[in-house]
């Protein structure tokens, strides 16, 4: 699954005479993609991550809620912790980089094929940074510690843009960058947090 038919023909033709992986569909629209999956049901679907009218983020979930059967390889160029994170959520079995060579694709479908998670060691190498800082509150800045103080009165995102001058979608970005720092899921959730860690009194 990828938007670029190029990039598909490069991977059949890297994979045709390879005896133990066969290719039964391929796609560059992800919705028409989902609909081809429920009938040809592979064991893994190889998809990128960057893709027109679906991202490969929300195809996975998709894929992994509806077809669990269905193991997802990310082979894209994205080297990007966010969209890791993302992707280890919803469920995805391996994630290997495209200035990789044909060995480690191949190598890498084997390993989810029987059963095991791949990833390409850069990749595995931003997993383990990130579980070895996963308690680790990363730093806030002035401004988001602004909009956490105006959070903890009451405020709400239109009010703390009128009162930082900002706009009301800065704001958001803003809520959702402290929410990723601090590990929080909701507004009371990181009150609670910032007033235990002495972010705000």
């Amino acid at each position: 699954m990828d938007d670029h038919q190029i990039v598909i023909d490069g991977i059949k033709l890297m994979l045709e005479n390879v005896s133990d992986v066969q290719i039964v569909g391929t796609q560059t629209s992800p919705l028409i993609a989902l609909e081809e999956l429920k009938e040809l049901k592979p064991d893994i679907l190889i998809s990128d991550i960057t893709m027109p009218g679906m991202t490969g983020i929300e195809l996975s979930k998709i894929v992994a809620k509806n077809l669990p059967t269905v193991c997802i390889l990310i082979l894209t160029m994205v080297d990007s912790t966010t969209a890791l994170s993302d992707l280890l959520d919803s469920g995805i079995r391996g994630y290997i980089l495209k200035n990789k060579g044909k060995d480690e694709l191949i190598n890498g479908i084997r390993t989810v094929a029987s059963g095991n998670n791949y990833f390409s060691p850069e990749i595995m190498k931003q997993i383990l940074v990130a579980a070895k800082n996963i308690d680790k509150p990363q730093q806030l800045t002035t401004r988001e510690i602004e909009v956490i103080r105006l959070l903890a009165l009451g405020k709400n995102s239109s009010e703390i843009a009128d009162r930082l001058f900002i706009s009301e979608n800065t704001v958001e970005t803003h809520r959702r960058n402290i929410l990723r720092k601090t590990n929080t899921h909701s507004t009371v959730e990181l009150i609670n947090y910032s007033r235990a860690n002495h972010v705000i009194s």
